[in-house]
């Protein structure tokens, strides 16, 4: 089998570098282990935020907000695809402020938003209250909410991307990589039953990626962070996502919410801790009298791909012709997904549009 490029990992971060490839009319194969532990996409809630509270933006910030500026047109060419909603909504989150020297910063934040030309505003004590029956009884001083910040659900929006794929003809083989071989005009990728043969390969697979990468000498850095979220269904239907305490709650359908999630570096099992679950719960009741009369659903778990080195790493392999990797977007591989698709294209095909290549580079440029 032959094709013009092969992707290992079909998570979020895969299937979006696949789709944008796609679209464009390149041939795709994906290698996607149906046994791979620990895939982020468990651990994520689907918040879509951006870092906020700084009056410089970090390179980080900028793209973020570049690629949520990507989400709804990339998104809605995926509901369309899909024949169903994935459950995006656009400035359905409210920042809250536990403290008031965090409501100081948070009405700085809207300050800033609204001078840049985004749209921003801030809500009283009182208006969180009336907006959000789910903080009624919460001690709060004030939320900000932006309106280019937004909420997914990331499996369903996983599942969309496969078919999505699929539909454009990429081929998804449910295969572990046991290796893979340059072979002067390409490479050469082995899976557990099938050969690829290709002009050019992109690791996104994780953990995964690793052994892959140290078998032809090469180191990525990653930490694995493993995170932990509850899937209940409380009194009252949430009508905004919102933050509060390190807290993530973000309402799906009905009156189900999902609150998260716990970090736990350096753990690359996806196995529920019992005492950080017990510290989730406890922090969850104390902060929100409904978490005390909620029906617990589900508890998740999931492993994200943490960088050493505090950003992610979407380039080319400089000792490998044809090699790229697209790894270590930790919390934000679900925010990252279209610029990190369509990063992965100016990349493999040298074209020069986002500029976020420059800022992922590979760690030894």
């Amino acid at each position: 089998m032959r094709c013009d490029v092969v992707i290992v990992g079909g998570g979020i971060i895969g299937s979006a570098a696949a789709y944008e490839l796609a679209s464009q009319g390149v041939d795709v194969t994906v290698f996607d282990d149906p046994l791979s532990l620990g895939k982020a996409t468990r651990a994520a809630t689907g918040l879509l935020v951006v870092g906020r509270g700084q009056r410089v933006r970090t390179e980080h910030a900028q793209l973020l907000q570049l690629s949520l500026a990507l989400f709804e047109p990339w998104i809605r060419g995926l509901e369309k695809r899909a024949g169903k909603e994935l459950g995006f909504r656009r400035g359905s989150v409210l920042r809250v402020a536990r403290t008031e020297r965090e409501s100081t910063r948070l009405r700085l934040a809207v300050e800033l938003a609204v001078s840049r030309g985004e749209e921003a505003e801030w809500f009283t004590a009182e208006q969180v209250r009336e907006a959000e029956p789910l903080l009624a009884e919460v001690e709060q001083y004030g939320a900000a909410r932006f309106e280019i910040e937004a909420v997914v659900e990331p499996e369903r929006l996983l599942d969309a991307l496969r078919r999505g794929c699929q539909t454009l003809g990429v081929r998804i083989l449910p295969e572990f990589v046991k290796g893979l071989e340059p072979t002067g005009l390409g490479w050469r990728v082995y899976g557990e039953e099938r050969k690829v043969e290709t002009d050019k390969v992109v690791l996104a697979a994780g953990f995964a990626s690793i052994p892959l990468a140290q078998s032809l000498g090469l180191s990525l850095p990653l930490i694995p962070v493993r995170g932990i979220s509850i899937a209940a269904v409380v009194p009252l239907k949430a009508q905004f996502a919102f933050t509060y305490a390190g807290l993530q709650v973000v309402p799906r359908q009905g009156t189900k919410v999902v609150v998260g999630s716990t970090l736990e570096k350096h753990e690359g099992l996806p196995v529920i801790a019992p005492a950080k679950l017990a510290e989730l719960k406890r922090q969850s009741q104390s902060f929100f009298p409904w978490m005390a009369r909620r029906i617990a659903v589900e508890v998740r778990c999931g492993v994200r791909p943490g960088s050493a080195i505090g950003r992610p790493i979407v380039a080319k392999v400089p000792r490998y012709p044809g090699l790229s990797v697209a790894v270590g977007h930790y919390r934000s591989g679900v925010v990252l997904a279209p610029l990190t698709g369509q990063t992965i294209r100016e990349i493999l095909f040298s074209e020069r549009l986002s500029g976020a290549g420059l800022v992922w580079r590979w760690p030894e440029d």
